[in-house]
């Protein structure tokens, strides 16, 4: 990984036990919205909105979280490689690996080759 400095969006999420925390992700990265089909709508993060709910992970399980908050914030981050999962656990919350592209599941097929 490598250390960088970025300009990120701060998602403020309340989850289930009335605790608030925070997610920085890059405006361009893909996240999932909650929605009740099994083929998830992934968006950019600059497009959620307050109220929007998200899938958070509390005790091996997805739960909902529902955004409460969002702001951008210039913050040291880090700039993950590809893995073979098309998803990751940032801060708790399940998001896409990739970024910049506007769909999910295309970007996960056309990066097949280099995984």
């Amino acid at each position: 990984m490598v250390h960088i400095v970025f300009l990120l969006i701060n998602i403020e999420i309340d989850e289930h036990r009335n605790i608030t925390t925070s997610l920085f992700i890059s405006p361009n990265h893909l996240i999932f919205l909650a929605n009740d089909t099994e083929l998830k709508s992934a968006i950019f993060a600059s497009q959620l909105h307050s109220d929007d709910h998200i899938e958070y992970v509390y005790k091996n399980e997805i739960i909902l979280g529902k955004i409460r908050k969002i702001y951008l914030t210039i913050e040291e981050g880090y700039y993950a490689p590809l893995t073979p999962s098309d998803t990751i656990i940032i801060d708790n919350i399940l998001v896409s690996h990739y970024a910049s592209v506007n769909n999910h599941y295309l970007t996960h097929n056309v990066m097949k080759i280099y995984r």
